[in-house]
């Protein structure tokens, strides 16, 4: 009888242990993830992710500014768990994004998450996309222009990659798809043949985002912006999109180093056709009618990776994961139980 106590204090010890979900924890370059999901359903919810990043990689490394902090992918095992750490979210919320003080995060719960058992196409979740768009756009510049944010934002939410390939939808002029320009505005065919297509000038020179997307209804969070479907409408964003996707990937790879060299200066000071002119050699108007040959014949294009960079194609990376740091678990909750209400899937960054 007396050492009942003690059996006592040592079964519900052991309850405990057998109940606690330790934090694992693995790192990539400019991200870190923690899982508290079982390490195999962990790794098949960033199977996609790995491969995009990968490939997006190859097409444009992201530059690392010293000192940046890394972007944070959290998986929650359980409903209760997701709560605990977001208590002033909406129930039954999927995923949640925001930024912490410039830090990218993004918690998905993993119990609202299903994955089918066979993958028509890629299954990277739109937060996993969010999350690396806006960490990419953090380390290009201090003050990232509107149509980087648009074209860049888009062209990752459509991505499909898959089979050493990568894959865009083109715009489409069906009524039923998502592309169609809402309120009567023209697609970016359309707006081409009317003579309504933007000029560079003003395409690259907009400070201002447009407005978002009218008639959606909101995330579950109460937000109106999110990277997949509720970005701006607008021939500016189609735009943007087509001609940051034409600079990456079309004509055979000849303006990405441009590119990048003119995102980067134009995400440190506003641009100008002098300076696009010195990354380009063209000036606007002579990359505006490359741009339209792309955008009537080039749309829905499918690239080989051996052919976006030199060297290989390398096997996406592989992620190590280990029980996390008490530290590194104390403040990822304490960032989370702290972020305000409201905060939901917005790429534009807020203003500085």
């Amino acid at each position: 009888m007396k050492r009942a106590p003690r059996l006592l204090v040592l079964v519900f010890a052991s309850a405990l242990a057998l109940r606690a979900d330790p934090w694992r924890w693995a790192a990539l370059p400019g991200y870190e993830i923690f899982s508290d999901v079982a390490e195999p359903a962990t790794q098949e919810q960033l199977q996609d992710f790995l491969v995009a990043y990968r490939d997006f990689q190859r097409l444009w490394p992201t530059p690392h500014m010293a000192g940046a902090e890394p972007a944070l992918i959290v998986f929650c095992d359980t409903p209760a768990e997701f709560a605990r750490l977001n208590p002033k979210a909406p129930a039954n919320s999927r995923d949640l994004a925001t930024e912490f003080g410039g830090r990218p995060a993004v918690m998905e719960n993993m119990h609202l998450v299903a994955r089918p058992l066979v993958r028509p196409y890629n299954m990277m979740s739109f937060s996993l996309r969010e999350v690396y768009a806006r960490y990419h756009l953090r380390m290009v510049g201090e003050r990232v222009p509107p149509w980087l944010e648009a074209g860049l934002g888009k062209l990752v939410s459509g991505a499909v990659c898959e089979d050493d390939q990568v894959r865009f939808p083109a715009l489409t002029t069906d009524p039923t798809l998502p592309y169609r320009r809402a309120g009567g505005e023209p697609d970016l065919r359309e707006a081409l043949r009317q003579g309504k297509f933007l000029s560079l000038e003003r395409l690259l020179g907009e400070t201002q985002p447009p407005p978002p997307r009218a008639g959606r209804n909101p995330e579950p969070d109460g937000s109106q912006e999110s990277l997949w479907g509720m970005l701006p409408s607008g021939l500016f964003v189609d735009e943007s999109y087509e001609f940051t996707q034409f600079c990456l990937f079309g004509a055979a790879g000849r303006y990405r180093a441009a590119f990048i060299k003119f995102a980067q200066a134009a995400s440190n000071g506003p641009p100008d056709e002098a300076a696009f002119r010195q990354c380009f050699g063209l000036d606007y108007d002579a990359m505006l009618l490359n741009l339209w040959r792309y955008v009537e014949v080039g749309q829905g294009q499918t690239f080989e990776l051996a052919d976006l960079g030199a060297g290989p194609v390398a096997a996406p990376p592989v992620l190590k994961f280990q029980a996390a740091p008490e530290a590194a678990v104390r403040r990822m909750e304490e960032e989370w139980k702290a972020a305000p209400p409201g905060y939901g899937r917005i790429l534009r960054r807020e203003p500085r």
